[in-house]
C-alpha cells in the first residue's frame, strides 16, 4: 500500500470500518450459499411445476447458523376437480422438499450435481436445520392428499394409514430430488448471485421478482410433472409418522 493510500486511511477511518464490515467470515459465507441454494431450490421447482413466482431474498443472522430466508411463490389457483387438487397438492408438497433438497447440492465447480438425499432428510425431518416450517406444512398436506385420493380407506387401521401416507411421502420427496438434480446447475448459478450480494451480517439481500425472470436461465427452466417419480428411492421416509 502507498504512503498516500496509509495517509488516507488514517484520514478516514470510517473506510476502514466499512472494509471490516464488507467481509464475511467463511463460515457465514458458506451458510449463505447454502440458505440460497435452498430458496432457490423453492423457487426453480416452483416454476418447473407452473406455480408463479415471486421475489427471493435472504438475511445471514450469524453468529454461528442464524438466518432468513423467503421464495415467493402464488399459491392461489382454480381447483375444478379432485384431480386437479391432488395434482396441486402433490407439485405444493414437491415445492416444500426441493428446498431442503437444494440445500445439499454441491457448489459451483463440483463435477457431480447430486443431492446428499441422506443429509437432505436430516436438514427436513430435524427441528433447528432452517426446513421444520416447510415440513409441518407437507406433513400436513400429505395427510389431506391420502384423504382425498383415498377416500374409501379404513380409517381405523392405524398401520395401514400409516404405510399410505409414508408411501406418498417417499413419491413425492424423491421427485423433488429428481426435479432439483435436474435443475442444479440453474439452481446454483442463481444462488451464487444471491450469496454473492450478502456483503455483512443482519443484511436482507433480495433478488425481485422482474429480474430473475429476465435471466436467460430462469427462462429456459422446463415445465415438468409432477407425477414421473418411482418409487423405493429414499433411505427411509421423511413423512408424516
Amino acid at each position: 500500500m502507498s504512503l498516500a493510500a496509509s495517509a488516507n486511511r488514517l484520514r478516514n477511518p470510517q473506510l476502514v470500518m466499512i472494509r471490516c464490515r464488507m467481509t464475511l467470515p467463511d463460515h457465514l459465507r458458506r451458510l449463505a450459499r447454502r440458505v440460497a441454494q435452498h430458496e432457490m431450490g423453492h423457487y426453480v421447482v416452483a416454476r418447473a411445476l407452473g406455480f408463479r413466482t415471486g421475489d427471493v431474498s435472504i438475511e445471514i443472522i450469524g453468529p454461528i447458523d442464524g438466518h432468513h430466508g423467503t421464495a415467493a411463490v402464488t399459491l392461489p389457483e382454480p381447483i375444478g376437480s379432485i384431480e386437479e387438487l391432488c395434482t396441486y397438492l402433490e407439485r405444493r408438497v414437491i415445492v416444500l422438499y426441493a428446498g431442503g433438497a437444494a440445500e445439499t447440492l454441491p457448489g459451483q465447480g463440483s463435477p457431480t450435481k447430486k443431492v446428499d438425499v441422506e443429509e437432505a432428510v436430516k436438514i427436513i425431518r430435524n427441528p433447528g436445520q432452517g426446513a421444520e416450517q416447510d415440513h409441518a406444512k407437507a406433513r400436513e398436506l400429505v395427510h389431506v392428499l391420502r384423504n382425498v385420493s383415498t377416500p374409501k380407506s379404513d380409517v381405523s387401521d392405524d398401520a395401514k394409514i400409516q404405510g399410505e401416507l409414508d408411501e406418498l411421502d417417499a413419491k413425492l420427496f424423491s421427485r423433488a430430488v429428481e426435479l432439483v438434480e435436474e435443475n442444479a446447475e440453474t439452481i446454483i448459478g442463481l444462488a451464487g448471485n444471491l450469496a454473492g450480494r450478502v456483503q455483512a451480517p443482519k443484511t436482507k439481500v433480495k433478488l425481485d421478482a422482474a429480474y430473475l425472470e429476465g435471466l436467460p436461465g430462469v427462462q429456459q427452466i422446463a415445465q415438468v410433472s409432477p407425477s414421473k417419480a418411482t418409487n423405493g428411492m429414499l433411505l427411509g421416509s421423511v413423512g408424516p409418522s
